[in-house]
């Protein structure tokens, strides 16, 4: 009898409702980001994609081997860590462990416009809404990368192309496909100025040049020539560059 009780839908999701409002009733954020923890490791046993898996505060604290239970539903976790997630990004506006597991789940469920705007609210959050250097610490390469990602599904290949800058080791031949793409949905040229990598400026300079691209070109040499990335300038104007 109480198998059977337990199995009845209404019942347990009337129980997913209680854990759902208690859950999302948490002031402490410490507890909070340990619920988002175990709710994000059952999503990625559930969905078994270690492309899009959600990375967590405490994710090793959880057992794995999970994967065989074929109770653990993408969709039935998913109906709990999305409100709740919802209430801890209005409670702690200012954590961004909750905004970078919020980007985490839109990345793994296809929502590149959502999960590139959480990836860069996270950013603003841990560098104080960029007064500080975005570092390796503060943004490393798998993140980069699904930033990456979410520019390259979106068209923004220009975007694409500034953000992988930020890797250690820029892949360039995927670079430059980017930039040899000439369907991109972005402001194109005007965000060449935003690229500091000068084998990615003599690539566009050398493409520009192929194709007869005059003014692209000639922009693009513009960027080249500013004072604080030319190498060959004496240690006075690069000094005066930086200031």
């Amino acid at each position: 009898a109480n198998k059977r009780k337990d199995s009845n839908p209404s019942t347990q999701s009337k129980e997913r409702n209680q854990v759902q409002k208690f859950l999302e009733k948490v002031s402490n954020l410490d507890v909070a980001l340990l619920s988002l923890s175990l709710l994000a490791s059952l999503h990625n046993v559930a969905k078994d994609d270690s492309s899009t898996e959600i990375v967590s505060v405490y994710a090793t604290v959880w057992p794995t081997g999970l994967s065989a239970n074929t109770a653990i539903q993408t969709g039935l976790v998913e109906s709990l860590l999305q409100p709740i997630l919802h209430s801890y990004t209005r409670k702690f506006p200012k954590e961004s462990n909750v905004f970078l597991t919020s980007a985490d789940l839109n990345f793994a469920n296809g929502n590149y416009r959502s999960a590139l705007a959480l990836y860069v609210e996270t950013v603003a959050i841990k560098t104080d809404f960029f007064e500080h250097p975005i570092e390796q610490a503060i943004l490393p390469d798998a993140y980069v990368n699904r930033m990456i990602r979410c520019c390259s599904e979106l068209g923004r290949l220009t975007q694409a192309v500034v953000l992988s800058q930020f890797c250690l080791e820029p892949n360039y031949g995927q670079v430059f496909k980017y930039l040899e793409d000439r369907d991109t949905a972005d402001a194109a040229d005007s965000l060449f100025s935003l690229i500091w990598d000068m084998s990615i400026l003599e690539f566009a300079m050398s493409l520009h040049t192929r194709r007869g691209e005059v003014a692209r070109r000639r922009h693009v040499l513009s960027c080249i020539m500013q004072l604080e990335l030319n190498t060959n300038n004496e240690v006075e104007i690069k000094r005066a560059a930086a200031n």
